[in-house]
C-alpha cells in the first residue's frame, strides 16, 4: 500500500483534507497526517478532527511562533526527519497556507512527488502572502488539482504541462455533503445560539490586511452595520481569535446590530450559513461553502482568487470601504439564488486519488532539471500575460462609487494620459477609444487633402491603414525588411512622390524601426512622421525610445498589449498644434474650454471612459515590470531555440532593445516540413499558444483594395489621385477572367 503524507496546519486545510484521508484506504493508500501547529490550539484542532471523524495526526510539529518567517523555518526543520521516517510515495499540500508552502518545499527538497490540491487559484494581489504561497506550491508540484477549468487554464497559461493538470472540483463540496448528509437539526442549533430562524447574516473576518489595521476593521464593520440596519437583519459575527484580540486591543467600535459569537464547530457553521440570508466574509472557504449552500455571499476584500463565484452571481466583491460594502450587501440580498455551483457533486477526493494512483503507476525517474527554469509564456486570451489586480479594482470601484464614468467630467483619464506622456518625456498625451482611433486622430491632425499620399507598411493591422482612407488619403505601401518585417528609409524613399504628405512607420511586434535614417529622410522632404507604436511599449532603437521620435506617436491599449484597458489608445506629441487637433478630433471637434466653442470640423467621438482611465492609471505602474518580464521570457526562448535548424530567431535591433509584444520567428519550409502553419499546429497540440502566419497576407491583397470602387472610403481618395489608373480592377473583373 502506497503512503500519502498530508501536511496541514489550519482549520480550512483540515476540513478540505478530511475527504481525502477518508477515501485514501479504499483507493489503496495509507494516509499519514502531519499537523504543523500553524493554528496552535491543540484542543480546538483535536475537536475538529473528532468532528470530521479523523484520527489524531500521526505527527504534531508544535510550532511555537506567530511569525510566518520563523514558522516556515521551524516547519522545514521538523518536516525533514518526518519525511525520512515515513518515506511517503507522495506529499499532499492543500491550498495556500504557510503549512502548504512548507510541505511543498520539504517534499521538493527530499525528491518526493508533490501533489497540490486546490491549485491554480490567483487573486493577482501580490500583497497577500497566500498569493505567493500558492504560486510557489504550483511551481513545485508534480500533479496539480484545479477546482475548475478557470484555474486549469491559468496553470496551462503559466507553462504547466497540460498532462500535469487535472480539473477535479473541490474537496470542500465533499466535506459539505458528508457533514450535512442526514443532518436536520437546524432549528435546534439556531435556538441554542439564540439565532432567529430567518433574517440574519453570518460574518467572518480573519485576513491580516483587514483585521490588523484598526481603521480598515472599523470601516468594514461600519459598512456591515449600515447595511444590516437598512435590511433589518441581525449579524452573527463568528469572530476569529485574532480578530477578537484586535477589537479589544484597538477599541474598535462594534455596531449594535452585530453580535460577536464564540467559534463554533464545522457542522454548526454550515447550518448557520445554510439558514442565513447572506454570508459576509473575507475567507476563501466560505465563498465556496456559500455557493454550494445556495446562499448569497459578499466578499469583504478588493480581490478574490475564486472568480467562478462572481461569474455565477453567487458572490459580490465589495472592497473594504463602508459605502461600497453596504451597496454590495444590498445588491447581493436582492439577487436570485438560481446558480449551480462548479465544485462537483462531492466526489473530488476520489477523483484526486485515482489520478494520483495513475500518476504513481506510470512515474519514471525525473529528468534532470534545466540549469534555468523556463518561464511561463503569457497569452493574450487570458490573465496569464496580464497584471490586472487589486490596484485596478480599487480605482474602478472608486470610479463607480463616484458616479462619473464620462471623461469630460472625470479626472482619471486626464491623469492617465498626462502620466503616460510624462513617462515618455513628451509634452502632450491624449487618450482615445482604441489604437485604430489613435492612428485616425494622428492622421486627421496632420491635415490631408483629398488624394494626398501617406507612405506606410503593408505588414500591419488594418486599423492603422483605413484611417488614411477615411481622411481622404491614399495609402502607398513601402516594402519591408525580410527579417524584421519593418519598413526602412530606403523602402520609404522609393515610394515618395510630390503627392506624399506623411510617413507612417509601424514598430512591428515590438521591434523598433531603424529610426535615424527614417527621420533624416523625412526632414529632407519636409514630411511629418507618425509612429505606430501600438505593439512597441518599451522598445528602443539606436535613436531612442519608440513613441518619442516621430512628430506624433500612437499606442494601443487592446487586451494583448503590455498595458491594457481592454480597448483604448493614446496619442503623444510635443507639438501643441497637433495636440490641439488630436484633442478636438477625439471630442467631435467641440472646443471644450474655448471662449465661444463650436464644432470646428467633421470629427467623431473617440473618448475614453473613466473606467478605462482607472484601469490604465493602475497599469502604468506595472509597465516596467511587464517589459522586463517579457525580455526574460524572450531570452529564455532564444536560448532554448537557438540550435533548432530552420528557424530565424528575433533579437534586439542594432543599438536598441526589443519590446517583445510577440516573439516572431521565421520558419524555413525547406527545413521544417509544412512550414510555419504545420509547426504552429504541432505547437498548439502541445499546449503552446502561438499564431502561425500571424500576418496572413499583406494589406494590399485584402478585398477592400481589390475592389476599390465598391466603397466611397476607397473610391473618393483615389478619384483625386493619378494612381487610380494603376489600381486593381474590381473583383468581378478578376473572377470573369478566371472563368474564361
Amino acid at each position: 500500500m502506497r503512503t500519502l503524507l498530508f501536511v496541514l496546519g489550519t482549520r480550512p486545510e483540515t476540513i478540505k483534507v478530511a475527504p481525502l484521508v477518508h477515501a485514501a484506504p479504499e483507493q489503496g493508500f495509507r494516509p499519514v497526517v502531519v499537523h504543523t501547529g500553524q493554528h496552535r490550539d491543540p484542543e480546538m484542532s483535536s475537536a475538529l478532527f473528532d468532528e470530521l471523524g479523523m484520527a489524531a495526526p500521526a505527527e504534531w510539529l508544535e510550532i511555537a511562533t506567530d511569525s510566518p518567517t520563523r514558522q516556515l523555518a521551524q516547519m522545514l526543520e521538523r518536516l525533514e526527519p518526518v519525511l525520512g521516517e515515513h518515506r511517503p510515495d507522495a506529499v499532499v499540500a492543500q491550498g495556500d497556507t504557510t503549512s502548504a508552502l512548507a510541505g511543498s518545499l520539504a517534499s521538493n527538497r527530499g525528491g518526493i512527488p508533490l501533489l497540490h490540491v486546490e491549485a491554480g487559484l490567483r487573486s493577482y494581489d501580490r500583497r497577500m502572502p497566500e498569493e505567493h504561497n500558492r504560486i510557489a506550491a504550483d511551481r513545485l508540484a508534480d500533479l496539480l488539482f484545479a477546482p475548475t477549468e478557470i484555474q486549469a487554464a491559468i496553470l496551462r497559461g503559466e507553462g504547466v504541462p497540460p498532462e500535469a493538470v487535472h480539473v477535479v472540483g473541490n474537496t470542500v463540496a465533499d466535506a459539505v455533503r458528508s457533514t450535512l448528509d442526514g443532518r436536520h437539526d437546524d432549528l435546534e442549533v439556531l435556538a441554542s445560539h439564540g439565532v432567529p430562524q430567518t433574517g440574519y447574516a453570518v460574518l467572518t473576518l480573519h485576513r491580516q490586511e483587514n483585521v490588523d489595521n484598526p481603521a480598515v476593521l472599523a470601516e468594514i464593520l461600519e459598512g456591515v452595520g449600515r447595511a444590516a440596519d437598512l435590511a433589518r437583519i441581525a449579524v452573527l459575527f463568528l469572530a476569529h481569535p485574532r480578530t477578537r484580540s484586535n477589537l479589544r486591543r484597538h477599541g474598535v467600535p462594534m455596531p449594535d446590530v452585530i453580535r460577536a459569537m464564540q467559534p463554533v464547530g464545522y457542522g454548526e457553521s454550515l447550518l448557520l450559513q445554510r439558514n442565513a440570508a447572506i454570508v459576509l466574509t473575507d475567507s476563501g472557504g466560505l465563498q465556496e461553502e456559500a455557493a454550494i449552500l445556495g446562499v448569497p455571499c459578499v466578499t469583504l476584500r478588493t480581490s478574490t482568487e475564486r472568480p467562478e463565484t462572481l461569474d455565477l452571481g453567487a458572490n459580490v466583491l465589495a472592497g473594504v470601504e463602508s459605502r461600497g460594502i453596504a451597496a454590495a450587501i444590498a445588491r447581493a440580498m436582492g439577487s436570485k439564488r438560481s446558480w449551480r455551483h462548479p465544485y462537483g457533486p462531492g466526489d473530488s477526493a476520489r477523483r484526486i486519488l485515482r489520478a494520483t494512483h495513475a500518476f504513481l503507476e506510470r512515474r519514471r525517474p525525473p529528468l534532470p532539471l534545466p540549469t534555468k527554469p523556463l518561464p511561463a509564456l503569457p497569452s493574450d486570451a487570458d490573465r496569464s500575460g496580464r497584471t490586472l489586480g487589486t490596484e485596478e479594482l480599487e480605482l474602478v470601484a472608486r470610479t463607480l462609487r463616484s458616479g462619473t464614468l464620462n471623461s469630460t467630467r472625470g479626472e482619471l483619464v486626464h491623469r492617465f494620459q498626462d502620466d503616460f506622456a510624462e513617462r515618455l518625456g513628451r509634452a502632450h498625451g491624449i487618450a482615445c477609444a482604441s489604437g485604430s482611433a489613435a492612428v485616425h486622430c494622428a492622421v486627421a491632425a496632420i491635415g490631408l487633402n483629398a488624394g494626398d499620399e501617406v507612405v506606410t507598411t503593408p505588414i500591419t493591422d488594418m486599423g492603422a491603414i483605413t484611417p488614411i482612407l477615411y481622411e481622404g488619403g491614399v495609402p502607398v505601401f513601402a516594402d519591408v525588411d525580410p527579417v524584421t518585417l519593418n519598413v526602412t528609409a530606403d523602402s520609404l524613399a522609393a515610394q515618395i512622390t510630390d503627392r506624399t504628405r506623411a510617413l507612417v512607420v509601424t514598430h512591428l511586434f515590438g521591434m523598433s524601426c531603424e529610426m535615424g535614417p527614417i527621420l533624416e529622410l523625412a526632414a529632407r522632404h519636409g514630411l511629418p512622421v507618425i509612429e505606430d507604436a501600438a505593439q512597441a511599449f518599451g522598445a528602443e532603437s539606436a535613436r531612442g525610445r519608440a513613441g518619442t521620435l516621430g512628430n506624433v506617436a500612437c499606442f494601443s491599449l487592446q487586451q494583448g498589449k503590455h498595458v491594457t484597458t481592454g480597448e483604448g489608445g493614446l496619442v503623444v506629441t510635443d507639438d501643441p498644434d497637433l495636440a490641439r487637433r488630436v484633442f478636438l478630433f477625439v471630442n467631435k471637434a467641440w472646443g471644450y474650454g474655448d471662449a465661444a466653442p463650436d464644432h470646428y470640423f467633421p470629427a467623431l467621438n473617440y473618448r475614453m471612459t473613466e473606467l478605462q482611465g482607472a484601469v490604465g492609471l493602475a497599469q502604468l505602474d506595472k509597465l516596467a515590470w511587464v517589459v522586463q518580464r517579457r525580455r526574460v521570457v524572450a531570452a529564455a526562448l532564444t536560448e532554448g531555440l537557438r540550435d533548432v535548424p530552420g528557424l530565424v530567431l528575433p533579437g534586439d535591433p542594432p543599438g536598441g532593445r526589443h519590446g517583445w509584444w510577440k516573439y516572431p520567428f521565421l520558419v524555413d519550409p525547406e527545413v521544417i516540413e509544412g512550414g510555419a502553419a504545420e509547426l504552429g499546429r504541432r505547437m498548439r497540440a502541445r499546449g503552446i499558444a502561438c499564431a502561425p502566419r500571424y500576418i496572413q497576407k499583406p494589406a494590399f491583397e485584402c478585398a477592400l483594395f481589390a475592389d476599390w470602387e465598391a466603397s466611397p472610403v476607397t473610391a473618393l481618395p483615389l478619384s483625386a489621385n493619378a494612381r487610380r489608373h494603376g489600381a486593381r480592377r474590381g473583383v468581378a473583373d478578376l473572377l470573369a477572367e478566371r472563368e474564361v
